[in-house]
């Protein structure tokens, strides 16, 4: 997710998920995508994205 002037996720420093405890097709999609972009970032050494989940 890159832009002209810096990744679109620059600004971000945390993301919520709620409901994380009912697993469904949509939330597991939803964590796994997450995962492969905190990872990209962290590879990248962007600023680190918490994900605080209920």
């Amino acid at each position: 997710m890159e832009s002209p002037n810096g990744s679109l996720l620059d600004p971000i420093t945390h993301i919520v998920v709620d409901e994380v405890h009912e697993h469904d097709i949509y939330t597991n999609l939803l964590l796994f995508c997450l995962r492969r972009v905190l990872n990209d970032q962290k590879a990248k050494r962007k600023n680190e994205i918490r994900v605080c989940h209920s």
